[in-house]
């Protein structure tokens, strides 16, 4: 029984990533851009690019969803016009349509040549494969375009609206959930290796630490959208990712071949003062003040690998941009 119920419950992650209201905001965003558009005369036959775009550009935040959208519309733009350039002069055949696809990823990779956007090749695709029809009963390259980017554009506002109101009113405790995910996740890491695994688990362990520097970026990021760029909360989440690295060098020196696991008493040292730091640390997001109470305690450490006491003196910075 309780196997089938933690299958059906989100995990303790999805909740603190406040994955029920991004469910919610979904279903209301979804429901409000049917109601006004199905039945409209140019969106209305666009669905599909008004409801994908749409839930492309739900975002946590404003500013971040607007960029989204925002970045949509530029690669709509790219693969629509470059597609419909093609197509107006050599019309719809079995050479045109791979020829607009090939040219949108060329102009792509003019602007950026590490990335191309897969919603820029998904418009050349609907250049050829969606195409409008004029009064005359003739394919038209601008209409098929207009109608791309209405239906995306109105799929994008909407999202923006949403975007808008639950990060007035459902996200205050955003940034603590955040940081909350992100220190269980140090802890979950240092419990790991004081159970001293195997190699690959320590491998698959230090993997994951890696990839925690992408979600510590993310809340970085969000940060000037939640009046929360104090210098107090910079030095945070800075502290907070120099942690991570640390943990990570204590893992990967223990891989390294004739190395020894770090003296376990040590490793326990910072975990438990990570879990005090994790257990205590409180913040109010309306007003951008970090608050909260920590042990005091000095860190006995007479055994003394460089990197527990880079990683303990870390965890005091922490504490030290806290207001006590």
């Amino acid at each position: 029984m309780d196997k089938i119920k933690s299958r059906l419950l989100l995990s303790r992650e999805a909740m603190l990533f406040d994955s029920p209201l991004y469910i919610l905001k979904s279903f209301l965003s979804v429901m409000t851009a049917y109601l006004i558009f199905h039945n409209h005369s140019i969106i209305g036959k666009d669905m599909i690019s008004l409801l994908f775009g749409m839930m492309l550009t739900l975002e946590p935040v404003t500013v971040s969803g607007i960029k989204s959208g925002i970045s949509q519309l530029k690669a709509s733009w790219l693969g629509g016009v470059t597609s419909a350039v093609v197509l107006a002069l050599f019309g719809i055949n079995w050479f045109t349509i791979p020829l607009a696809v090939g040219l949108t990823i060329y102009v792509s990779l003019l602007g950026n040549w590490k990335e191309v956007s897969a919603v820029s090749i998904f418009t050349a695709i609907y250049m050829t494969q969606y195409v409008q029809y004029n009064a005359l009963g003739n394919a038209s390259v601008l209409l098929t375009l207009r109608l791309r980017l209405l239906a995306l554009t109105a799929g994008i506002l909407i999202a923006v609206f949403y975007n808008f109101i639950f990060s007035k009113f459902f996200y205050k405790k955003m940034l603590h959930k955040r940081l909350t995910y992100v220190l269980e996740k140090m802890y979950s890491f240092l419990e790991t290796y004081q159970n001293q695994p195997d190699f690959n688990t320590l491998n698959k362990t230090k993997n994951e630490a890696i990839g925690l520097f992408k979600d510590i970026d993310v809340i970085f990021n969000h940060m000037p959208d939640m009046n929360m760029n104090s210098g107090n909360t910079v030095k945070l989440i800075s502290e907070i990712k120099n942690l991570n690295h640390y943990i990570i060098e204590i893992i990967l020196y223990t891989l390294i071949p004739q190395n020894q696991w770090i003296p376990i008493e040590e490793v326990i040292t910072a975990y438990e003062h990570l879990m005090k730091l994790h257990e205590n640390l409180i913040i109010e997001a309306h007003d951008g003040n970090i608050k909260g109470r920590v042990s005091n305690e000095r860190v006995s450490n007479d055994r003394g690998a460089y990197y527990i006491e880079v990683l303990l003196m870390t965890i005091k910075k922490i504490e030290s941009v806290i207001n006590i």
